[in-house]
């Protein structure tokens, strides 16, 4: 299954040795193949701007590519106050914020009105918690002072 190929070895108390190869090295079969998840596992790598996520950590929860962008949104909000979705979309580049905003997965964003969005004690919270992602960003976007940030 590996496409290793097998290869015996039989040794004798008075003549060489025989190798024999069982099985050829080639190309592992392609059952299974699942494009529909293999497309869905690119597009999360393609999408996410840095690995932070540390191998045997556990108190720490996976950075994805939607937190990334989710935490672009709030700090957007942090920074210039309550803010229009197209307003954050404009500043962090990701044109679904609004659909991040509205869904509120991580329960960070509170909606104030019709079409304007403020960030909560948990959103300024997830900030501090993933600073270095922020300001990896930030230093590639080139926006903001990131030090004035929780």
């Amino acid at each position: 299954m590996l496409g290793l190929g097998l290869m015996t070895v039989t040794f004798y108390k008075t003549k060489k040795p025989v190798i024999e190869m069982l099985c050829q090295p080639g190309d592992p079969p392609q059952r299974g193949v699942r494009r529909k998840k293999q497309a869905q596992l690119q597009l999360e790598f393609k999408e996410r701007s840095g690995d932070y996520n540390v191998g045997g950590s556990t108190r720490r929860k996976l950075m994805t590519a939607y937190r990334e962008k989710a935490l672009r949104c709030a700090y957007a909000l942090h920074m210039s106050g309550p803010l229009s979705p197209s307003q954050v979309a404009s500043i962090t580049g990701y044109s679904r914020s609004g659909t991040t905003l509205r869904d509120n997965y991580y329960n960070w964003f509170d909606r104030i009105g019709r079409g304007k969005y403020t960030i909560r004690p948990e959103g300024v919270a997830a900030l501090t918690e993933y600073h270095d992602v922020i300001a990896d960003w930030v230093s590639i976007v080139g926006i903001g002072n990131v030090n004035s940030a929780p």
